[in-house]
């Protein structure tokens, strides 16, 4: 699965217009970060002198406040900035999973195939949930065709074995979870 995941990232950071985005965003940090260093070269203004004509409430305000964020946090300012470039190819979202309509479909099929049996009191709620599973076999197993094909594109060549186990395997615990999820609402619709 650890295979899997990095080669979606190796696939997404493989794309022009993503390495551009990386670039760009990297750039404007740098660009903040250079004036920030700048300012802090400069010398602080000295505070305004207090006037008589000045109302009571304002007073100057205190040194430390003329001085830059970034001297005054120290490092952080830097590890913050270390941390936007690295998060900057994330700033797009998650890529699209090209399995979720073949999903769910087979969440459509599998919920209408068991909300008839919320009513029938002589099926537990387990095996109300079984028999919508078998009744959607197929949609299920089109499902899982389209994770194991989606696993399988986004792996090397010489680890296609694994990713056929990998895409079986999600599928099969998305098959898990719907049994939970349909097994509870139907006992909770009785």
């Amino acid at each position: 699965m650890k295979r899997a995941l990095g080669a979606m990232a190796a696939n997404w950071l493989r794309k022009p217009e993503n390495q551009e985005r990386i670039k760009r965003t990297a750039r404007d940090v740098w660009g903040k970060f250079q004036q920030r260093r700048e300012a802090a070269k400069l010398p602080a203004p000295a505070p305004r002198a207090h006037r008589a004509s000045d109302p009571p409430s304002a007073t100057p305000p205190p040194a430390t406040m003329n001085e830059p964020y970034s001297l005054r946090a120290g490092g952080a300012g830097l590890l913050a900035m270390l941390a936007a470039v690295l998060l900057a190819g994330c700033a797009g979202g998650p890529p699209e999973d090209p399995t979720e309509p073949a999903y769910q479909r087979y969440w459509q099929c599998a919920y209408a195939a068991a909300m008839p049996y919320a009513a029938d009191y002589s099926v537990s709620p387990r095996s109300a949930a079984a028999r919508a599973q078998s009744a959607c076999d197929n949609v299920y197993r089109a499902y899982r065709d389209a994770r194991i094909s989606y696993v399988r594109s986004v792996v090397p060549a010489q680890d296609r074995a694994m990713a056929t186990t990998l895409g079986s395997q999600a599928a099969r615990e998305r098959y898990k979870m719907v049994t939970q999820r349909l097994t509870e609402l139907v006992a909770e619709a009785r």
